[in-house]
């Protein structure tokens, strides 16, 4: 992990698995920026325990284009992003044009502005931007959630192949599942997972580490990687792609 970046904007960073990938970053010597949007004492709680110095915290809502710049900027000076934070409701399929507008803003248009915030300032070193996506974006499935998730990854890619001179780097990961929905904590997946290869959920350090591969290894862009307990091969199996 000697290539990690040494400063990283992790957003929507300050729970879940962006606190898991922000806890894992600082232990291996990177100066973390948390982003959060109102889990404000549960930044601040993480930002006591972080080992080192040189972290801190961002507030903002990927909804707000203010608060969208000023997160551009704190991108910036970092030399590496991980992009977590998202807008999503399970079950969703869209009709609602407000909420498809929303979708598409912060799932998509917010984060190319970070990149754009990011890509800004010169990075003699290189640098890195990794996407948390969804597993379903891999898919023939379509909705809003997914078509603004998609549109982020080509730009991504298009991005890989733009800045690939000045060995900047655009990977993206697609975990299985992990965590329930906040919505529906006490579910613990008893349908999802015994369709799984591993019949177990991804392990939130396990995620984390596949991040930081992503920001070190200088030999991946334009790369998807599959950290999702076998869901991908059961996809293709039940879909006769394989």
């Amino acid at each position: 992990m000697q290539f990690l970046p040494r400063r990283i904007l992790v957003t929507g960073g300050a729970v879940r698995t962006g606190r898991a990938i922000v806890k894992l970053l600082s232990e291996r010597g990177a100066q973390v920026v948390i982003h959060a949007r109102v889990h404000r004492s549960e930044a601040e709680d993480l930002l006591s325990l972080l080992p080192g110095r040189g972290h801190s915290v961002i507030y903002g809502d990927l909804s707000d284009d203010r608060d969208v710049e000023r997160i551009a900027d704190a991108a910036s000076k970092c030399d590496g992003v991980v992009l977590n934070a998202s807008c999503y409701r399970h079950g969703y399929q869209g009709g609602d044009a407000e909420f498809d507008a929303l979708l598409e803003k912060v799932n998509h248009a917010s984060q190319v502005k970070i990149i754009r915030g990011f890509l800004s300032a010169p990075h003699p070193d290189g640098g890195a931007v990794v996407a948390m996506l969804d597993q379903e974006t891999a898919s023939e499935n379509d909705n809003p959630y997914l078509a603004s998730r998609r549109a982020l990854w080509l730009d991504m890619k298009k991005f890989a192949v733009e800045y690939g001179k000045d060995d900047i780097r655009f990977n993206a990961l697609l975990p299985g599942p992990m965590l329930p929905p906040p919505e529906l904590g006490d579910t613990r997946m008893v349908k999802t997972l015994p369709s799984l290869p591993l019949r177990r959920n991804v392990a939130l350090e396990d995620a984390a580490e596949s991040v930081a591969f992503l920001l070190a290894c200088r030999s991946l862009t334009g790369t998807v990687l599959f950290a999702d307990c076998g869901q991908s091969l059961a996809n293709r199996i039940k879909s006769n792609m394989i």
